[in-house]
Parts: C-alpha cells; sequence; structure tokens
C-alpha cells in the first residue's frame, strides 16, 4: 500500500530498506545496539519520518 501511495505522490520517497528486529527475543542492550544504528542510517538518508508497529 505504502508504494502505491508513493507511487500516486501522496507520500514522499520510501526508504530503500524495511527494518525489523525479532521481537521479545531482543536483549535491551541489544535493541540499544540496533536503534543506534538504524537511526544513524536512516538520518544520514533524510529520513524524515518512520512508521512503528507492534507485532
Amino acid at each position: 500500500m505504502l508504494r502505491d501511495l508513493e507511487k500516486a505522490g501522496v507520500i514522499g520517497k520510501l526508504h530503500r530498506y524495511f527494518y525489523t528486529t525479532v521481537g521479545n527475543g531482543t536483549s535491551v542492550a541489544n535493541a540499544k545496539k540496533f536503534a543506534s544504528t538504524f537511526a544513524q542510517e536512516l538520518v544520514k538518508d533524510g529520513v524524515q519520518a518512520v512508521i512503528l508497529t507492534s507485532t
């Protein structure tokens, strides 16, 4: 659906990656490391918004 909205010009360009983790199996330390890594890349790529969902 998001690709359709992107093609229609309703939203801007989507990032080239979709990030996901293993949910409750992730330790707090690893989750913080993943978040830092993901955030640095997204900022570097000029991402202005993200969608966070729960599974």
